[in-house]
């Protein structure tokens, strides 16, 4: 059976933490109820003291789990009565401020449970109840301790129900894929090594199920380390902390005597005269402990062996290498598809292959996959399918959900059992928790974190950032990581479900059915999950959800709704008081209602892809606890209220408004200093003066990665022209910067930060209808710039020198840009590759190049591009061909309305020699394709071919119109004059002319 929930101390422990609060406590004691919750706190000890000793033996005693499941349910009801307390002090904190808004609006923002409660008096009558209703409850359960035998910090134990045994012995022809790996160890074993009292260790590092004790027992058996080593032990150590005996276990391995010492000198001394004067190999397979004062202890005996003496750890856990001092931790990888294919075979069929039972080929291919190149997995999955060889039933077990099968269950989820069991208490309810995701959903890993941050898992004073470096760094050192955790969701393999109180629904119709929800007025979290998200589709929910379930569903910290039908919101949004993450993403909003400003304890608000979205909450303000507002692509928003520049603990705003009739202003910004992440101003052309840029302090911003300024299409203002260009430099960004876009800016010139060496960490600019510059910044000179793109820049002629930047320690303009693109230059006459004498028209890493619609470009120095792999031409003229060379790795060309082209000049064609795609457009002078000879010789590697609407096309070549060998498809028309199709086309039998 699952097991119920195994991460209540850690539930306890944000518990404790909350009842701990100085601002709760203060609250309590002004209202008359401190006394009840010191008494509650006192049980929740008592209780939680036996926890661990609970959690143990739940696997074996029912009547445990049972206890341990109300326990669980009461825990809840505790936690949400703290919540409502707090959020009492937090309304009576927020409206006690001078700036707080009159009485009759604060009262509209009470729940509508709570709204005969005036501020000042009722709060004992109110809560004290509730207090003494809870705390009679956990007396009860308090008093079944004894009866259970539940012990006060009890030693851990195995959840797993048994104890893992492990013995050296293998059975070699049943191990694949590991060669190499075993060859590695075996260097490591038979290395000759100086004079050492310490046995040297060796560390084989990998997650549960991966291999990493047939792995040693192939080392330990090898016949050259048994002739090395003169005694050899091996030990199991699973999760036993006890020295002594550990102890006793490496004396009867080494000496095959069961002498069972009592005492743990007796043991080591006796340990220590046996291992006198050998050089021994002992392997302590399973290790969890990382307490180096242990492992200080239990290694005393092993200093007296000869040097040379070696010691082979096998671990789950990267802390234990450091702590037992590994020489090398070596960290075992998956097998490969093949092996993983050939073990699975084996133990289902006898064989390491198919050919005896090709029908059954294909299963066992899909059942390799579900593998994950796990042996263990393999090993499970070949034993359940062992003396079957129907593909029916091969195909029944791909189609049954597998981890639930008992056979599988033994094997395998004890090993992932005993991996969660020894995760530090913080991370157990973030994977328990993700076990409520459908298999195969694709979650995001930043929604997930906020998630994690409404259910109380992590601290909610921690940033975003700073959330997620702290987990990355946990996620390492337990061997685990992201993939592990969308493995362990998509694969069904984490053996904990965690249902209660939690919901999610990917089918609109069984979301409509309110029957499901009648029972489930304690739910913490509701999601309706999108089987995919894309603006084309939206998931339809009827009104009669929003109206008659959320009301009652007044527990809720997480409602995520994103990519439904969801127009509006109800204004009884304020009942769900506990509401931390409110998801609408991708929704038909329009706005949201002032109610939504009640929810006090909100951290979370996602509002991205809502394109009918166009007002906020006036009262915004009011979400004192509000970290991310997500507002991206919101193309209707066009005002924000300025209450949003109190938010002091706003971490995510990705799109900052600022409108013409006033309400939020840049100045505004300067009080926003957590921000992170993206940050996009928009309607720059509404700020009068150069203060308000200098007051908002984007330079004081670290954390912000993308920066957009935005002016407006539609405003032409010459007065403003100096104006604007000190705005822009007094919105100067701090130089960690990575993604810069500039659109519509009006003066005559770019600040001089645009295009400095010192932001060298800049990998992406954007510059689009700046109208009056006459030339570009410097961008040559960012060491990193890997994307740039120039559009709408009509006052352009010359480009040149002030392009690449002086860039006098750099040995290479642009030495990192890969995609480069020109657009909708009209006067843009000339692109100049030299500063001086000095050539720097190289673009060494450069993989596609666009240039579209810059008519009046006849002038193009020689540029070298041997990297690049796509070529788009549009509107411009035939000279801009000509100054391009070294195109050898040009895969892709598409060339549309070149002005006076005729043909393909050899000096072009000779470049194209892996060119697998050419798509040529609308290029009325077009007569011929390519000159004599260059068909076959230059673009043998041509696959597609695409002409359209040239008019004046007669022939594919001057002579020679054979098509290229290698061509599968050709797609011809709008070619009037075109006499015949070229010659060959009837040996092309597998070519598709379209």
């Amino acid at each position: 059976m699952a097991i119920v929930e195994v991460f209540l101390g850690a539930f306890f422990s944000v518990l404790f933490d909350r009842l701990a609060s100085s601002e709760l406590l203060n609250f309590a004691r002004s209202e008359g109820i401190l006394t009840q919750l010191t008494k509650l706190r006192k049980l929740l000890f008592t209780i939680r003291a036996v926890l661990n000793d609970a959690e143990a033996k739940q696997i074996r005693d029912e009547t445990v789990k049972l206890w341990l499941a109300e326990l669980r349910d009461l825990a809840y009801d505790v936690d949400d009565l703290v919540d409502e307390i707090a959020t009492e002090a937090l309304d009576h904190e927020v409206n006690s401020k001078p700036e707080a808004a009159t009485t009759s609006k604060v009262i509209n923002f009470l729940p509508t449970c709570c709204s005969n409660f005036p501020r000042s008096v009722g709060l004992k009558t109110k809560f004290g109840p509730k207090i003494e209703t809870i705390t009679a409850r956990l007396e009860d359960i308090a008093k079944h301790c004894d009866g259970l035998g539940l012990r006060v910090h009890s030693e851990v134990r195995s959840n797993t129900g048994t104890e893992r045994m492990t013995a050296s012995l293998v059975r070699e022809s049943y191990v694949y894929g590991r060669e190499k790996d075993e060859q590695e160890i075996l260097g490591l074993l038979l290395k000759n090594e100086s004079c050492n009292d310490e046995p040297s260790v060796i560390s084989i590092v990998g997650m549960g199920g991966l291999g990493k004790t047939t792995l040693t027992q192939l080392v330990y058996n090898n016949q050259k380390v048994k002739d090395l080593f003169d005694l050899g032990a091996w030990v199991c150590v699973s999760e036993e902390f006890d020295v002594l005996m550990i102890t006793n276990k490496i004396y009867e391995s080494a000496t095959k005597e069961n002498r069972d010492f009592k005492n743990l000198d007796t043991a080591q001394v006796s340990l220590k005269e046996k291992l006198y004067g050998k050089k021994f190999l002992l392997v302590l397979d399973d290790v969890w402990n990382e307490e180096h004062e242990i492992w200080d202890l239990r290694r005393a005996p092993f200093r007296v062996g000869v040097p040379g003496s070696k010691i082979i750890v096998t671990t789950r856990n990267e802390g234990v290498a450091s702590t037992m001092d590994s020489v090398l931790a070596y960290r075992l990888k998956e097998l490969t598809d093949d092996d993983c294919l050939s073990l699975f075979a084996q133990h289902a069929l006898g064989t390491r292959n198919f050919g005896g039972h090709p029908n059954l080929e294909e299963l066992g291919m899909a059942v390799m996959r579900k593998c994950r190149g796990l042996p263990l997995a393999a090993k499970t999955m070949g034993g359940v399918l062992r003396n079957k060889r129907s593909p029916r039933e091969w195909k029944d077990l791909l189609d049954s959900e597998i981890w639930d099968l008992p056979e599988y269950k033994s094997s395998i989820l004890p090993a992932l059992r005993l991996s969660y069991h020894h995760l530090p208490s913080q991370l157990k309810p973030m994977f328990a928790y993700c076990a409520i995701f459908p298999k195969d959903y694709e979650f995001d890993k930043d929604e997930l974190v906020l998630v994690w941050m409404a259910e109380g898992f992590l601290q909610q004073s921690q940033g975003m950032r700073k959330c997620m470096e702290e987990l990355n760094l946990l996620l390492e050192k337990y061997a685990l990581g992201w993939k592990v955790i969308r493995r362990a969701v998509n694969g069904g393999r984490f053996p904990l479900r965690l249902v209660t109180r939690h919901s999610f629904a990917t089918d609109s119709k069984c979301i409509q059915d309110s029957r499901h929800f009648i029972e489930l007025h304690s739910m913490r979290t509701f999601l309706a999950l999108p089987v995919y998200k894309s603006w084309a589709t939206i998931f339809n929910l009827h009104n009669v959800v929003i109206v008659n379930i959320l009301p009652k569903l007044l527990q809720l910290r997480v409602l995520s709704m994103s990519w439904y039908n969801i127009k509006e919101l109800p204004n009884s949004i304020r009942d769900l008081k506990h509401l931390r993450y409110l998801n609408l993403s991708g929704t038909l909003i329009k706005w949201l209602p002032e109610s939504v400003s009640g929810l006090n304890n909100l951290q979370t608000l996602l509002l991205r892809d809502c394109h009918e979205l166009c007002k906020l909450p006036a009262d915004i303000e009011y979400l004192v606890y509000l970290r991310h507002l997500d507002n991206a692509n919101t193309p209707k928003l066009q005002e924000m209220p300025p209450g949003i520049s109190k938010l002091k603990s706003l971490q995510t705003l990705p799109k900052f408004v600022m409108c013409k009739s006033g309400g939020l202003e840049l100045s505004h910004l300067n009080n926003l200093e957590l921000l992170r992440g993206m940050l996009s101003i928009v309607g720059l052309q509404n700020v009068k003066n150069v203060w308000d840029a200098e007051e908002a302090n984007l330079n004081g911003k670290r954390e912000l990665d993308d920066i957009e300024l935005l002016w407006s299409s539609e405003v032409e203002d010459s007065r403003n022209q100096k104006l604007q260009a000190n705005i822009l430099d007094m919105l100067q960004p701090h130089k960690g910067l990575k993604h810069l876009k500039i659109e519509f800016y009006r003066g005559l010139t770019f600040p001089s930060w645009i295009g400095d060496m010192s932001f060298s960490e800049t990998t992406q600019i954007s510059l689009r209808g700046c109208t009056k510059c006459a030339s570009l910044p410097p961008l040559g000179q960012l060491p990193l710039l890997k994307e740039l793109h120039i559009q709408g820049m009509h006052s352009v002629k010359n480009m040149g020198a002030e392009f690449y930047g002086d860039g006098s320690a750099l040995e290479t303009r642009f030495p990192s840009l890969e995609i480069l693109s020109f657009k909708d230059m009209p006067k843009w006459k000339e692109w100049c590759s030299y500063i001086g004498v000095e050539f720097v028209g190289h673009f060494p890493c450069l993989r596609q190049l666009t240039i579209w619609n810059c008519p009046k470009l006849v002038s193009v120095s020689v540029l070298r591009l041997p990297s690049l792999c796509k070529l788009q031409i549009k509107g411009c003229s035939e000279m801009v061909l000509k100054g391009l060379t070294e195109l050898t790795s040009l895969r892709e060309l598409y060339i549309k309305d070149i002005s006076g082209l005729t043909r393909l000049q050899e000096e072009f064609t000779h470049f194209l020699v892996s060119l697998e795609k050419f798509i040529v457009r609308d290029c009325a002078a077009l007569v011929t394709l390519w000159q004599k000879g260059n068909t076959p010789l230059h673009l043998s590697h041509l696959q597609h071919l695409n002409v359209g609407g040239c008019s004046e096309l007669v022939c594919w070549a001057e002579e020679d119109q054979m098509l290229p060998r290698n061509l599968e498809s050709l797609r011809v028309f709008g070619c009037d004059y075109l006499e015949r199709l070229p010659n060959g086309l009837e040996s092309h039998t597998s070519l598709k002319v379209l």
